[in-house]
């Protein structure tokens, strides 16, 4: 086909075009109406006359992509809307941006140093690709030779294509000064990482080129990408450049340049649609595969719908908070990632572990804020080959100023349950991790903890008083010295993940409808009267604040935790499950996520009960409070002091009969934690 006809763009109109396109600061020759197409023509006759146009772009984002003046450019999103012919052509594309008498003007084809490289994730498809692409090449003189196919052309241009099968295949391309690289199918590629070190390999092989006696600059390096709303890659891509967040907490529009802050790189995303395409937008058939496809496939390869099914397992994950002004508006407190904050050293404290030695090791630091209940994530550490003892000398210091200010100078980490195996030494990996933490902290220094039978009999009838039973032992146990407690983490892997989505949730759970409240009020007046509806009425007025979300991550402090938290996906078996995702060459994986949840799932089973030293600490602070604000300072005199202690004791004692163990007082004069670091 040719160009569009009146008749076609009056049934067919075609988009408004981007400001960036229509710009003389972005296009050094804007388009002149919205219809705009670019031909390819087929290379000139032996007497120099021009070729014939053999290919012509579709109105619309097709003729865009091809002028995109961007570093990066990402184009597709729905199915049909020609992103492998717009990707093939592109590399025919000239600059129009250069002047009139220079070669790469009209096309790269012209200049004998060009070098591009298509590439596409799997060896097959890309051999499905380069047979599209030598079709199209053809015409223009492009000569297939080697293996991997390299297409080369009279002027000496060169483009070279290639499949993205191993780890190894990211680095090859280094030093060979490329002008355009392009990819097919870029969720295919499972991290972002692998993309920047190809982003890496753009640079042109000659800096300046000479056409008939002038000098002309080096050939612009841009990397094109096409994709559809699914694959391994999905979140990366998603992130970086479909749903990009403005400095206002804003989604930026699909069609906006972007800016990298750090590189200074451009970037775009223009979507596609097969409705943009002519070619295939009247294809019933085509038009019936799609819609035969599930719900979820639907929406992505018709809608083009980012957020669509089989995605983002925490779906609500706000690191940056809200987005768009819904959310602002609705929800302005929908932000996990936040600043430092204050914890009190008599706070409950807790942790999570997944071991690992080739892939990481990682650990997190858990504090329960008992101003609003929130758990504060506020440290990590990951650790790659590490054996188990110096993993537990690493661990041991590196919890060391938490535990000299903590009430029982004992704090407990639920273990990833694979540490817990014997290995060829006879010993656990727990166990040899038990001696690291013992050669710092002391003999007592380090407690493995394994339930009694009476402590499993507690659990089935009365889970509080079991749980009071086992922080006895483990202060008894403690004889008032800093303790490490590693505790086997749950195996409910699927209970692991829903409570981790209850505590990232940032939307109220709406309980009753306003229908349903005044029916309930009213019921309340009929059947007990007037003071029994106006105590009714006075709930209603004062209600209890849910403090949202119930999870804050501190900024900076946990980068691994916050990474796998946005990468997470569903796993295409469950999708009550994380999808598997192992670190590669010891660099990603879900390793810290895998620590996050041990710990919070472990603070789920004790959460309704308050270790006994941690509530005796808070009333004493809250009374020292009390005093300081009454008489302008604190109290200081001991025997009053032991007398508060032993009177706040009691009162646990009698609300929490069956508690056993002793209770060392919090050593105030720690202020490790008291203030952010």
């Amino acid at each position: 086909m040719g160009l569009v006809s009146p008749e076609e763009l009056l049934k067919y109109p075609p988009p408004k075009p981007p400001a960036w396109i229509t710009s003389s600061r972005m296009m050094r020759y804007p388009l002149p109406c919205p219809e705009y197409q670019v031909q390819i023509l087929e290379a000139p006759t032996r007497s120099g006359k021009p070729g014939n146009p053999y290919w012509t772009s579709n109105p619309g984002p097709q003729t865009w992509s091809l002028l995109a003046p961007f570093d990066e450019i990402v184009c597709g999103g729905s199915r049909g809307g020609g992103k492998s012919a717009v990707l093939i052509s592109w590399f025919a594309m000239g600059d129009q941006r250069l002047d009139p008498d220079d070669p790469a003007h009209y096309s790269y084809l012209l200049e004998p140093s060009y070098r591009g490289l298509m590439l596409r994730k799997e060896y097959q498809s890309m051999a499905e690709f380069v047979d599209e692409a030598s079709d199209f090449f053809g015409p223009l003189g492009g000569k297939k030779k080697n293996e991997p196919t390299e297409f080369h052309f009279k002027s000496g241009a060169i483009i070279y294509t290639n499949h993205l099968g191993d780890a190894k295949a990211f680095e090859k391309y280094r030093g060979w000064g490329i002008s355009r690289i392009g990819i097919e199918e870029l969720t295919q590629i499972e991290e972002e990482r692998w993309y920047l070190k190809l982003l890496g390999s753009l640079r042109a092989k000659k800096q300046i080129r000479i056409h008939a006696g002038k000098e002309f600059a080096a050939l612009r390096s841009q990397i094109m990408s096409t994709t559809n709303p699914d694959g391994p890659g999905r979140s990366w891509v998603r992130k970086r450049f479909v749903k990009v967040l403005d400095s206002k907490g804003n989604i930026i529009p699909t069609n906006t340049p972007m800016k990298d802050k750090i590189t200074g790189l451009s970037r775009i995303f223009i979507p596609m649609s097969r409705m943009d395409n002519r070619y295939l937008r009247n294809d019933k058939q085509y038009e019936g595969m799609l819609l035969s496809q599930d719900e979820v496939t639907r929406k992505q390869w018709i809608d083009g719908d980012w957020d669509a099914g089989s995605g983002a397992f925490f779906s609500e994950f706000r690191p940056q908070g809200p987005l768009g002004p819904i959310e602002q508006e609705k929800y302005p407190w929908a932000r996990h990632v936040v600043p430092p904050v204050d914890l009190q050293p008599w706070w409950y404290r807790f942790g999570g572990g997944d071991w690992g030695y080739s892939h990481p090791a990682a650990f997190h630091k858990f504090c329960r804020s008992e101003r609003d209940g929130r758990i504060n994530v506020y440290d990590e550490l990951v650790l790659r080959g590490c054996g188990s003892f110096e993993m537990g000398v690493r661990l041991a210091h590196w919890w060391m100023p938490d535990l000299e200010g903590l009430p029982n100078k004992s704090v407990t980490i639920a273990f990833s349950p694979d540490a817990f195996a014997t290995t060829d030494s006879g010993k656990t990996k727990v166990e040899q991790m038990a001696d690291g933490i013992a050669s710092v902290l002391g003999p007592y220094g380090a407690f493995l903890l394994k339930y009694t039978d009476d402590e499993r009999k507690a659990m089935e009838s009365n889970p509080a008083n079991a749980q009071r039973m086992i922080e006895g032992r483990i202060a008894s146990a403690a004889q008032g010295k800093m303790q490490i407690v590693l505790k086997r983490a749950s195996t409910d892997t699927v209970a692991r993940w829903s409570y981790v989505r209850e505590l990232l949730r940032f939307r109220p759970i709406v309980q009753e409808t306003e229908q349903e409240l005044r029916e309930r009020v009213t019921e309340r007046f009929q059947r007990s009267g007037l003071e029994a509806y106006e105590r009714e009425l006075l709930k209603i007025r004062r209600p209890q604040d849910e403090h949202l979300p119930k999870l804050h991550i501190w900024k900076d402090r946990c980068p691994g935790l916050v990474r796998c938290l946005e990468e997470a996906m569903e796993d295409e078996t469950n999708s009550e499950k994380v999808a598997k995702k192992d670190a590669v060459d010891g660099v990603g994986g879900d390793d810290p996520l895998d620590s996050a949840c041990h710990g919070l799932h472990h603070f789920k089973e004790i959460e309704k009960v308050m270790p006994k030293s941690y509530f005796v600490s808070e009333r004493m602070e809250q009374i020292q409070a009390g005093f300081e604000r009454d008489f302008g300072e604190r109290l200081t005199d001991p025997n009053r002091l032991i007398m508060i202690q032993q009177t706040q004791s009691a009162r646990y004692d009698n609300a929490h009969p069956s508690q056993s163990g002793g209770f060392t007082p919090a050593r105030m004069s720690s202020s490790r934690h008291r203030k952010p670091n």
